[in-house]
C-alpha cells in the first residue's frame, strides 16, 4: 500500500484499506470485487460435444467427426479435455464399427474426470449388432448413458441410464450383464431393448447394494439358449429393484435356471411381472419379493 492510501495498479476507483495488516482492493461502493476465474486452458463451448472414434484408424485426428475420428476411447477422452462445457453440456462419444466382425474394443472405465467440465457422457456405438466393445465400468459419481452397443457387461457404482438397443455377449466368467453396486443405480429409459446373445451367465440383472429401476416399455430378447446360475434377477445386501409390470420379457423364452435369488435383506417389487426364468424364485436370510 502507497503512503497515500492509493492502490498499486493505479485504478482511479480503487483504493488499498488496511485490515489486520493486509491491503484489500475495493470499489468506490466499498465492495471487493470477484476474482478472475483462472484459465483452464480449455476451449469454452455453449453446445453438447461429440467426439468419434473408430479403431480401423492407425492414427488419431482431433476426433469431431466421423472422417477425422480418434483411434481409441483414451484419445477420445484426451479429445474431449480440450474443451469445457461450463457442466451444463453432455459429451458422447461415438464408436465406428471395426472391420474384423470378431474383434471388440478394449475395457472401458469412466470416471468423473473423463468427461470433466461436461454434465454427463454417452458411449454411443453404430448397432447393438456390430458395434463391440469389452466390458464397461461406471465408477462413483459418473453418469453415464449407454446406446446401441454390445459389451459383455457394464458395472456401475455411478449412474447409468439404458437408451435405445444393447446387446450382451457372455464373457468367459459368464459375468451378469447389468451390474449395479455399492449404491451405483441403473435405470432404464423409455423404449430401451436388450439382447442377450446365448450362453451362460451368473444373472442377467445383478445387484449388490445399489439399485435398478425397469419400467415400461422396455423389451428384454433371448438370441439363442440363455442359461443363468443364480437366476434371471439376483439382489444381494441392501439392493433394491422395481421391474414395472408393463416391461415386456416374452421374447426370453429360452431362458432357464431361476427367476430370482433374494437375500441378505434385498428387495425386488416385481409390480406383477412374470420374470423369466425355468425354476421358481427363493428368497433367504430377510431378502423380500414383492
Amino acid at each position: 500500500m502507497s503512503q497515500n492510501n492509493e492502490c498499486g495498479c493505479g485504478h482511479p476507483q480503487l483504493t488499498m484499506l488496511p485490515v489486520h495488516g493486509f491491503g484489500l482492493a475495493v470499489d468506490a461502493s466499498g465492495l471487493v470485487p470477484a476474482p478472475v476465474p483462472a484459465s483452464t486452458g480449455r476451449e469454452r463451448v455453449d453446445h453438447d460435444m461429440h467426439i468419434y472414434v473408430n479403431g480401423n484408424l492407425a492414427e488419431s485426428g482431433d476426433g469431431l467427426s466421423p472422417e477425422t475420428a480418434v483411434k481409441s476411447y483414451e484419445d477420445a477422452v484426451l479429445a474431449l479435455s480440450r474443451y469445457d462445457g461450463c457442466n451444463m453440456c453432455v459429451a458422447t462419444i461415438h464408436f465406428a464399427d471395426l472391420d474384423d466382425p470378431e474383434a471388440a474394443y478394449p475395457d472401458i472405465n469412466i470416471y468423473i474426470h473423463s468427461y470433466a467440465t461436461f454434465l454427463a457422457l454417452g458411449i454411443m456405438g453404430v448397432s447393438h449388432e456390430t458395434t463391440m466393445l469389452g466390458r464397461i465400468y461406471n465408477a462413483e459419481g459418473s453418469r453415464l448413458t449407454l446406446k446401441n452397443v454390445c459389451i459383455p457387461y457394464v458395472a456401475s457404482v455411478g449412474w447409468l441410464c439404458i437408451n435405445g438397443k444393447l446387446g450382451f455377449k457372455p464373457g468367459q466368467s459368464g459375468e451378469s450383464p447389468l451390474q449395479a453396486n455399492w449404491g451405483g443405480h441403473i435405470r432404464f429409459l423409455e423404449g430401451a431393448e436388450l439382447f442377450l446373445n446365448p450362453g451362460k451367465y451368473q444373472a442377467v440383472i445383478d445387484s449388490t447394494n445399489g439399485h435398478i429401476l425397469i419400467h415400461g416399455p422396455t423389451k428384454f430378447h433371448t438370441l439363442g439358449a440363455v442359461t443363468t446360475e443364480y437366476g434371471f434377477v439376483r439382489a444381494r445386501g441392501s439392493a433394491s429393484m422395481w421391474i414395472a409390470a408393463s416391461v415386456d420379457f416374452s421374447g426370453c423364452s429360452t431362458i432357464t435356471g431361476r427367476k430370482y435369488n433374494i437375500v441378505q435383506q434385498a428387495c425386488l417389487i416385481s409390480g406383477g411381472a412374470v420374470l423369466p426364468g425355468s425354476l421358481p424364485g427363493v428368497t433367504a436370510n430377510n431378502g423380500l419379493y414383492l
